[in-house]
C-alpha cells in the first residue's frame, strides 16, 4: 500500500500515471497535500510505503518523516524534493528515510527500482511481483511468524533446493532509544 503527499496537485498525478502500480505488486491507497493531511490518512489506510515531497504547506517532509519514524517505524518513507540541498537529505535520512529522489531526474526505471527496493524493507512483506517470484527470506519469514499456518512444501523445496542450512534471527525492535541505536547498527552490520 502507497501513499502519495506532495502539495503539488500535478505532481501526485504524475507518480499515480508514472508507473503500472498494480503489475509491480503494489496499490495506491491515496494521496494528502501536506504532512498533517497525511497523518490521519496513515491512520486510516495503514500504508507500507509513504512518497513525501519535503517542501509543503503546515508540515515540511523533515518534520513529517520525524514524525512518521517515530510513530510508524515500520512504513518506508521515499523522499522527493525539487532541490538538491545536502542538508534536507542528511536530515531526512537521519529521520527514518529510506531514500531521496530529486523530481527532475526522477523516472519510471528510477521509480520502480526505490518502491521494490522499499517493499523489501517491509518486516512481514510478500511482494509477488508480475513474474511471479517470491523470494525465499519472505516464504519463511512468513511461516516462522504465523502468517501460513501450513508450510508450502513444493515452494519451500524450491527455494531451498540445498541439503543444509543455517538459520540466524535477531529481534532488532526493542523500546528506548539506545536500544533503537543499536538495532539500527547491528541491522546494517548484518545486512552488509
Amino acid at each position: 500500500k502507497v501513499l502519495i503527499v506532495d502539495d503539488e496537485y500535478i505532481m501526485r498525478q504524475g507518480l499515480k500515471y508514472m508507473i503500472d502500480w498494480e503489475k509491480e505488486g503494489f496499490e495506491i491507497v491515496g494521496e494528502a497535500s501536506n504532512g498533517l493531511e497525511a497523518l490521519s490518512l496513515i491512520q486510516k489506510e495503514n500504508p507500507h510505503i509513504v512518497i513525501c515531497d519535503i517542501v509543503m504547506p503546515m508540515m515540511d517532509g523533515v518534520d513529517f518523516s520525524m514524525m512518521i519514524h517515530r510513530m510508524y517505524p515500520d512504513i518506508q518513507i521515499i523522499i522527493l524534493s525539487g532541490y538538491d540541498n545536502f542538508e534536507y537529505v542528511k536530515q531526512t535520512l537521519m529521520n527514518g528515510a529510506m531514500d531521496y529522489i530529486l523530481k527532475p531526474t526522477l523516472n519510471q526505471e528510477e521509480l520502480k527500482t526505490i518502491i521494490h527496493k522499499a517493499a523489501k524493507r517491509i518486516p512481514g512483506n510478500l511482494l509477488e511481483n508480475h513474474s511471479g517470484y517470491v523470494s525465499y527470506d519472505h516464504v519463511l519469514e512468513r511461516y516462522i511468524l504465523g502468517h501460513d499456518k501450513e508450510l508450502n512444501t513444493s515452494l519451500f523445496q524450491e527455494c531451498f533446493s540445498g541439503s543444509e542450512y543455517c538459520l540466524f534471527a535477531l529481534k532488532s525492535r526493542d523500546s528506548g532509544s539506545d536500544h533503537q541505536n543499536l538495532s539500527n547498527i547491528l541491522y546494517k552490520k548484518i545486512e552488509r
